[in-house]
């Protein structure tokens, strides 16, 4: 996408920012990030790895454009020596990045833990307009310490580089730009990042233009660059972390799922591993997916061999089957994201595999919401209580300061769990004393 293509309003709020939308490598004010190596930490050389002949050409040209910008520069030896890596990108370039796995074994990390995805989808209580910014080599944007430098030396066909900027497959380089660009949009209305993906968003019109306009300027006052290409403006319904998000509700994104779908029978375990952590990516729209996918789930546990039983065959179709339904039939959760007090039931899952909860409330919004899931060892006593415990303990963040009726709430329970509501439980049993602290903050109307 280029500027000439948006409407005429879009381009008269980018026209205000015009250093946003400049080719020239931009530099983070007042940063330059220091890497932090243990004191064990001990050099290591290796050797070089080729580019594929069918990438030579574009591998050479994205070589002499990182010269020209000052990513990195050329040196002659180093003790460190890492090997390039070229990666193809959708559009027919070429990414280039560094093995720095040696190196990231003594990096002490700059921790800045990258939010969960359901909790920023919170915020968008209400949106119905949608705005998603993706800033062009934000990484590149932070400048390397010159005393780091040495660290990051990567042998490439034309010779040895050091890099003058953060690289990528550095340890803590989503740590770092997440903080930053977190840092820059801090208390900006109606603005959600994660890592350089930035959504933007307002329950109308005016209310979008206005944050938008915001989000730009903190921007811009740190010197980013926009990738206009992979932004978008003043939308209805937008993608945005592998989700279709609108003001109806959130969907799963239909190309990140037909992996899932075409996926052929799984022969290792690491296979079994993949394919249950994409599926559990989008748990939210599986129902007893817990329970569904112990077959597969009982691979993967240690001391467990690897076996492909009878169960798992009608398991995986199963997961594929459901996963298909969420698109099939548009099941969405539906936005605003909030539970009202006194009208949420709690109900306790099935024993055996799963213990979890749901919300009746989201069936006024045409489905309920699997909030929770816990994997059991057999049956337990405690299955229920602990299904209450799994939904405070996922839904703290929603439902902090919030009143239940305790009533209600031991009704549609078990009357066994009455500690849970209980302001002070006894002291004789320590189990109930020790749940009862996995759900502060919640008030009990009696």
């Amino acid at each position: 996408m280029k500027v000439s293509a948006l409407n005429a309003h879009n381009r008269h709020v980018l026209s205000d920012f015009p250093r946003l939308l400049s080719d020239e490598l931009s530099t983070f004010p007042d940063y330059k990030h220091v890497i932090t190596v243990t004191d064990e930490a001990m050099p290591s050389a290796k050797k070089l790895r080729p580019a594929p002949l069918s990438r030579r050409k574009a591998t050479e040209k994205e070589v002499a454009l990182m010269d020209k910008v000052g990513i990195w520069e050329k040196v002659d030896k180093s003790q460190w020596v890492h090997p390039l890596v070229t990666v193809n990108k959708p559009n027919g370039e070429v990414r280039i990045t560094t093995d720095l796995s040696p190196l990231n074994r003594y990096v002490t990390p700059d921790r800045f833990p990258l939010p969960n995805s359901k909790d920023l989808f919170l915020e968008l209580r209400g949106a119905t307009v949608f705005s998603k910014l993706d800033l062009r080599k934000a990484f590149f944007h932070i400048v390397l310490a010159p005393e780091s430098r040495s660290l990051t030396k990567t042998l490439t066909h034309q010779g040895l580089r050091q890099y003058c900027r953060l690289p990528m497959g550095l340890k803590d380089f989503a740590s770092v730009c997440r903080r930053l660009v977190s840092q820059t949009l801090a208390g900006c209305p109606g603005t959600i990042a994660y890592i350089d993906d930035i959504l933007v968003f307002g329950p109308s019109q005016a209310d979008h233009d206005r944050h938008l306009r915001e989000a730009l300027q903190r921007l811009e006052s740190k010197d980013f660059r926009l990738q206009i290409s992979k932004c978008e403006f003043c939308v209805s319904r937008i993608n945005f972390l592998g989700h279709i998000i609108s003001a109806d509700g959130i969907t799963p994104d239909p190309e990140n799922v037909q992996p899932l779908l075409d996926a052929p029978t799984l022969k290792t375990l690491k296979q079994v591993q993949s394919f249950l952590g994409m599926v559990n990516y989008y748990h939210d729209f599986i129902k007893n997916l817990s329970t569904t996918a112990e077959p597969l789930r009982r691979l993967t546990r240690k001391g467990v061999k690897f076996q492909w039983s009878t169960k798992c065959s009608p398991t995986f179709e199963r997961l594929k089957i459901d996963i298909a339904g969420e698109l099939m039939f548009g099941r969405k959760i539906r936005l605003p994201y909030q539970i009202p007090h006194l009208t949420a039931r709690l109900q306790s899952a099935p024993p055996h595999h799963a213990s979890g909860t749901q919300s009746d409330n989201y069936l006024r919004c045409r489905g309920p919401y699997k909030v929770g899931n816990k994997v059991l060892k057999g049956r337990s006593p405690w299955s229920k209580p602990l299904s209450v415990i799994a939904v405070f303990g996922n839904w703290t963040y929603r439902l902090s300061g919030q009143v239940w009726n305790a009533h209600k709430l031991r009704r549609s329970i078990d009357p066994s769990v009455d500690w849970i509501y209980e302001s002070a439980p006894s002291q004789k049993s320590r189990r109930p004393t020790r749940h009862n602290r996995g759900v502060p903050l919640i008030r009990y109307r009696q």
